[in-house]
């Protein structure tokens, strides 16, 4: 994730609509590809990125937000420490003095309040306020920790999450046709 921004100078841009536009572009022109039925997938920061694309690319035929983000402000500062916030036990201490810089880097990514080891709990409800606050029919999935899905994307169950995915988008798509 951090390689194209520090090796090409690549930064992030939130209107994802700028991004997916062109890629339906090229995907109409493709021959075996139905127009009226190309869906957007979002996984993790996708789930906010991939919304608001589709708020804006009027031609995609259904949208899948996995841990889909409502709010990306409110879960970035939900664990940081500050007056009259109680810290979290994601956070983790800082590195060693004597790390190299590249090691430093990454303990930002892994143990920064956005980074991999507080996603599972930054997220809670997230997926549940953009599903409230779409306006267009919508299935709001629920994966539990005892099917395998207790962490953030559901890595434990990942069969189980792409076929109900890959259901839900048959009937989607076949309602639609």
């Amino acid at each position: 994730m951090p390689g194209p921004r520090h090796r090409e100078g690549l930064v992030f841009r939130p209107d994802w609509e700028n991004v997916v536009t062109p890629v339906v572009d090229f995907a109409e022109r493709l021959p075996d590809v139905d127009s009226g039925r190309i869906a957007l997938l979002g996984i993790s920061m996708g789930g906010i990125l991939a919304p608001r694309a589709a708020a804006f690319e009027h031609r995609l035929a259904a949208l899948v937000a996995v841990d889909g983000l409502y709010d990306l402000g409110e879960t970035s500062v939900r664990n940081i420490p500050g007056p009259g916030r109680r810290r979290s036990g994601c956070c983790a201490r800082r590195p060693p003095r004597n790390s190299t810089p590249r090691s430093r880097r990454s303990w930002r990514r892994t143990r920064s309040p956005a980074g991999r080891s507080t996603t599972a709990c930054t997220f809670k409800g997230q997926p549940e306020q953009l599903f409230d606050h779409l306006t267009c029919p919508r299935t709001l999935m629920v994966f539990t920790a005892e099917e395998g899905a207790g962490a953030h994307c559901h890595p434990g169950a990942m069969r189980l999450t792409q076929a109900r995915i890959y259901d839900w988008l048959d009937e989607t798509l076949a309602a639609g046709a």
